[in-house]
């Protein structure tokens, strides 16, 4: 075991973290079961070794050894997305500009990371100045009109680019219905991104280390109105009937479209929320809680079945996501991919009432959030049959967005790349 790690770290003599370097750098190998001979002169399984290193250090929020690792590997992308991601932990501004000063002048070229740190750039405003925005939109126009402008804006990224074309195959368009079909998802992603840019910005006035001018915030908060009077909110329905009955109720979402809004909905309900996802911090605030799914997820999983178990409450959870536990297969659009089982794991658990809930445009220029009733759970009912059940309604609502209006479709993360490349590997084999 010492000379796989020896042939390894050799380019981290001298680290701080030397010792939780290697100890990540063992389970890593150890992980993967392969022998000494088969990492010579293979520098992409070597870098294997360290990007599951890299995961492990991540998990166990050991940043500066992470950082160490990360400093002293060649440029791997894999494992710079693990950094990345790492990097919402970091409270201090300086360092972490400093962080995304290296991480540019390293992939400098990598288009493949620029959904990554715009997503990260974006919750973390505190970190740039409001000049640092101009990728995103105007602050100075009204929100219509800079969401007007994000017509003849290009692709904002790479991986959506590749979505498009995927989508694009799919639905066999070609020619104007091609062209017009990509302008429509460009803006719907151009969109979902200075939506969240507003929210972030707005959450961010009072923690910048540049702090903003009363001119700049009172700009910020005019765009949030303007944005809010968009948003159509769902008529509750078969959920206020749930509630009424002291019944938990799970919302499921997905990573799509420009979904703002569901914050005021859940609050005009007046029920205990529970928000579970990989970018929510663990905290408290009144009536409602965060539990992360990246950072301590399976203890967080817990936590949230005993809460719900003890108290009625709306559970909002994204199944589509890439971290956290157990995964279930489902097909969507002929393609067999995995979502997250955990959220019909806690609806059993909670003997819960479930929804998915999503948004679309409507061509009266708003945002209308729409619920979609899912299967409830009763005395009796089997957990895996009823975990089944589940993970098949979601896989039609998200394959329902899927084939629906392209300005609703694209988000940050989810299952949308994974589904583009299965579209890509159906398409070959046709």
């Amino acid at each position: 075991m010492s000379d796989i790690c020896d042939a390894l770290l050799l380019e981290l003599t001298g680290a701080a973290s030397l010792e939780k370097i290697r100890a990540a750098v063992e389970a890593s190998f150890e992980a993967r079961g392969k022998p000494l001979e088969f990492y010579k002169n293979r520098i992409s399984h070597r870098n294997a070794v360290f990007r599951g290193a890299a995961q492990r250090l991540a998990a166990a929020r050991e940043d500066e050894a992470l950082l160490e690792l990360w400093q002293a590997v060649p440029a791997d992308l894999p494992l710079s997305r693990i950094f990345i991601r790492s990097l919402d932990h970091e409270r201090d501004s300086v360092r972490l500009r400093a962080h995304w000063q290296e991480i540019e002048s390293r992939h400098a070229s990598a288009p493949e990371l620029d959904a990554l740190v715009s997503e990260m750039k974006a919750r973390r405003p505190d970190v740039w100045t409001i000049s640092d925005y101009g990728e995103y939109g105007s602050l100075d126009a009204p929100l219509v009109e800079v969401m007007e402008s994000f017509y003849d804006r290009d692709c904002p990224d790479l991986r959506t680019a590749r979505f498009a074309d995927a989508l694009i195959a799919q639905r066999g368009l070609s020619g104007v219905e091609a062209a017009t079909f990509r302008k429509k998802l460009y803006w719907g992603a151009h969109t979902r991104n200075y939506f969240k840019f507003i929210t972030s910005l707005i959450n961010a006035r009072k923690i910048t280390d540049d702090p903003m001018s009363r001119d700049q915030i009172a700009r910020i908060e005019e765009l949030h109105k303007q944005r809010s009077a968009l948003v159509v909110l769902p008529e509750p329905g078969a959920l206020t009937r749930a509630k009424e009955k002291g019944r938990t109720v799970l919302l499921a979402h997905a990573h799509a479209g420009a979904a703002a809004g569901w914050a005021v909905f859940v609050r005009k309900l007046g029920m205990k929320s529970l928000l579970f996802s990989a970018n929510s911090e663990t905290g408290d605030k009144p009536l409602m809680h965060r539990l992360s799914t990246r950072s301590n997820g399976a203890m967080n999983f817990m936590k949230a079945v005993k809460m719900i178990k003890r108290d009625q409450h709306l559970v909002r959870i994204f199944p589509d996501g890439g971290d956290g536990g157990d995964r279930i297969p489902v097909d969507i659009l002929g393609c067999s991919l995995d979502i997250g089982a955990g959220a019909g794991t806690l609806a059993w658990h909670g003997k819960a009432a479930t929804f998915f809930g999503g948004a679309r445009w409507r061509s009266d220029g708003k945002l209308e959030l729409y619920l979609r009733e899912g299967p409830a759970v009763d005395d009796g009912t089997d957990r895996e049959t009823f975990e089944a059940e589940f993970a098949n309604f979601y896989a039609r609502m998200l394959e329902e967005i899927a084939l629906g209006a392209p300005e609703d479709i694209v988000g940050k993360g989810g299952i949308w790349m994974k589904l583009a490349r299965a579209l890509a590997e159906q398409q070959e084999c046709n």
